[in-house]
């Protein structure tokens, strides 16, 4: 028996918004897309202008440039809403053909463990953190 399935699991991508309340009120916003975590799981990031960021933790950058993703506004909006009473989290969402699936909000990628491939990435990073960290 063969099933017919609709929407190929290569397809889904996993979209994690680092989102990083400023001092003025606005976001910064990093982009970290997973790929093909089935076979060849690899990470890319980007600007929220979906411009490619050099920043590996982990596995292989290996994209460089994505389509804009069906709904991406309404994904940052999204991020934005829910990212407002904390200085920094990530939110994660699937988007299936423009359907929005939140994931999951959290404080710490991989709990805190993650391995920049280079401390300069880190520091980076953390250079859009503002204000207490512990809000």
């Amino acid at each position: 028996m063969k099933l017919n399935l609709e929407l190929d699991e290569a397809d889904i991508k996993d979209y994690k918004l680092h989102v990083f309340k400023q001092e003025d009120g606005g976001y910064k916003i990093v982009l970290e897309v997973h790929f093909d975590s089935s076979w060849n799981h690899n990470i890319s990031y980007f600007n929220q202008d979906l411009e490619w960021l050099p920043i590996a933790v982990e596995l292989p950058n290996m994209c460089t440039r994505i389509d804009t993703p069906i709904n991406y506004k309404s994904m940052l909006e999204y991020a934005r809403k829910l990212a407002e009473p904390f200085t920094y989290v990530r939110v994660d969402f699937y988007n299936v053909a423009g359907a929005i699936y939140f994931g999951e909000m959290t404080f710490a990628k991989t709990s805190g463990t993650a391995i920049f491939m280079h401390k300069m990435y880190d520091l980076w990073l953390g250079n859009f953190w503002q204000g207490d960290p512990r809000q």
